[in-house]
């Protein structure tokens, strides 16, 4: 559904600069290899936080595959539920369960949530988010069970470990400008990948 005019976060321009197509969900068949093969191969190289660039991670990617691939949209309401849709989903619920716009929720995905932070549904819209947990009991009650789930599982010490991809084994911190020279260094020998 389109995204109200409310001066609230994400906004149409977000969801255009990171692309049409969420990926934390998606499925195939074996017959979707020759998709997986050409998404693999932009990957490789380009899957870069570059708006600028009409780049974002895998999503902006995907923006192209309906028209190259035969593929069905998923468009059913319940799937997917997440911070940047919740606008025109109504999340509600149901004895033990939850229901979005009256039907059953399949899944809800928790992007940018902080089970340290259980007052904010995600950090990526934490400015003007265009839903609060404090306005919707169902949505609260939703996140502190996850949040209740996560700390049982252990988040807190897991949480204190970091998958750091910012520094080689010699200790070595690749910043941005580190990445953009092995970048600039390796186009040129696989002029295929080259932005631009």
């Amino acid at each position: 559904a389109p995204v109200p005019h409310d001066g609230r976060s994400p906004a149409e321009l977000f969801i255009l600069r990171s692309g049409a197509y969420n990926l934390g969900f998606v499925s195939v068949s074996q017959a979707a290899r020759p998709f997986l093969d050409w998404w693999w191969e932009r990957l490789e190289r380009q899957c870069l936080v570059a708006p600028e660039e009409g780049l974002f991670v895998d999503q902006r990617w995907v923006d192209a595959a309906p028209a190259i691939f035969d593929c069905h949209l998923l468009k059913d309401p319940t799937v997917n539920v997440a911070y940047w849709n919740l606008g025109p989903r109504q999340v509600s619920s149901a004895g033990d369960g939850y229901l979005v716009d009256g039907e059953p929720l399949t899944f809800f995905h928790f992007s940018g949530y902080d089970p340290r932070q259980p007052w904010l549904l995600s950090r990526y819209a934490a400015s003007k988010p265009r839903a609060l947990l404090s306005e919707s009991p169902a949505l609260r009650r939703l996140c502190d069970g996850y949040r209740g789930e996560l700390l049982a599982a252990g988040y807190d010490e897991v949480s204190r470990h970091r998958l750091d991809q910012g520094t080689l084994p010699g200790g070595v911190e690749l910043d941005e400008r580190a990445r953009q020279v092995y970048r600039e260094a390796v186009f040129p020998a696989d002029p295929g990948q080259r932005i631009g």
